[in-house]
C-alpha cells in the first residue's frame, strides 16, 4: 500500500489534526485499521489516536482517497468522537471480560490462601499431638 498526505489541518481547537490523503494499493480495498496503522506510521502519531473516517474507492482503478483524524490524547478523542452502538457493545462485552478475568483471579488467590492455611493448620496439628510411647 503506499500512502500520499495531500493534506495536513492543525485543528488545535479539537485537539486533532485533519488528514487527506491519496492511497494506492493491489488488491481488496485496505481496512480502516490498516489504513489508521500506516497514517500513524507516517505522522508518528499512536495508532489508537486515528480515526479513518472515509475511505473512497475510484472506480475500476487500485486508488482511493481518504479522510481522517489524528487526535493528541486519549481525552480530546473521547471528547469529540461519538460512540456508536457497535462500539458500546464491544466496550461494554471487553469490560465484562476484563471484570470476569479479575474475579477468576481473585478466586484463585483466595484459594491458594485457603489451602496455604489448611496445610498451616494441619502441619501444627501434627506436631501437637503426643506420640505414643510403648512400655514394655
Amino acid at each position: 500500500m503506499d500512502l500520499t498526505i495531500t493534506n495536513q489541518f492543525d485543528n488545535s481547537l479539537l485537539g486533532r489534526i485533519d488528514i487527506t490523503g491519496d492511497i494506492s494499493y493491489t488488491g481488496a480495498t485496505p481496512s480502516n485499521n490498516e489504513l489508521a496503522a500506516e497514517i500513524a506510521k507516517k505522522i508518528g502519531s499512536k495508532q489508537e489516536f486515528v480515526i479513518v473516517k472515509q475511505i473512497a474507492t475510484k472506480f475500476s482503478t487500485q486508488t482511493a482517497v481518504f479522510k481522517a483524524v489524528s487526535y493528541k490524547d486519549e481525552t480530546s478523542r473521547a471528547k469529540f468522537e461519538v460512540m456508536t452502538k457497535h462500539l458500546k457493545k464491544q466496550a461494554e462485552k471487553l469490560a465484562k471480560e476484563l471484570a470476569e478475568k479479575k474475579e477468576a483471579e481473585a478466586e484463585a488467590k483466595q484459594k491458594a490462601a485457603d489451602e496455604a492455611k489448611a496445610a498451616k493448620e494441619a502441619a501444627a496439628a501434627e506436631k501437637s499431638t503426643p506420640t505414643e510411647e510403648k512400655s514394655e
